[in-house]
């Protein structure tokens, strides 16, 4: 999520970005709403709803399940309120979009780390501005937890599974942070 604006942005203009808007009203549908082919290196995603919320302690996350088999990558979203501390059933209407960077010049600039649950993970820098989880299997609820350059897995819900989770991270800024720019 970006709030506000950032006038010194520094960005490398050979970096591809695309945007894919989807509307969603269809309240019970949580998962495989969208797909994306499997080679794109980093999906970005965001869902903006179309209205104010009933309950106003409402999230709606989503990660990406990465299906290996059929080279796809899907978005699953989900709503869960803060204030009851559960899932919900029904998703109110919003639009999902997706933030798909197809070419990046400074490699350092993406990169992925596995999480383990209960354990913290560095970052490459001291607080990167766009992360996705990706998991390799579907779950109820997937959150990350950030502090001080590290993340950690938060998982909700009554599934017990433990997934194997990536998390992919974007951050425009590390060439200037490093001094090379």
């Amino acid at each position: 999520m970006v709030i506000g604006y950032y006038r010194d942005f520094n960005f490398d203009f050979n970096t591809r970005l695309k945007v894919q808007k989807n509307d969603f009203n269809a309240p019970a549908n949580t998962d495989n709403l969208i797909e994306y082919d499997s080679k794109v290196p980093i999906c970005l995603g965001t869902p903006v709803l179309s209205e104010y919320p009933k309950h106003e302690s409402l999230i709606i996350g989503h990660y990406y399940y990465v299906q290996e088999e059929n080279n796809k990558i899907k978005a699953c979203t989900f709503a869960y309120c803060l204030e009851e501390r559960r899932l919900l059933v029904n998703l109110p209407k919003f639009t999902f979009y997706t933030l798909i960077i197809t070419n990046y010049h400074a490699m350092s600039a993406c990169d992925t780390i596995t999480l383990r649950k209960k354990e913290y993970s560095n970052f490459n820098s001291e607080s990167p501005k766009f992360v996705s989880i990706y998991s390799t299997e579907q779950t109820n609820c997937l959150f990350l937890k950030q502090r001080n350059g590290q993340v950690k897995i938060k998982k909700i819900g009554s599934d017990k599974t433990k997934p194997l989770v990536t998390c992919a991270i974007f951050d425009p800024f590390y060439i200037r942070k490093k001094g090379k720019v």
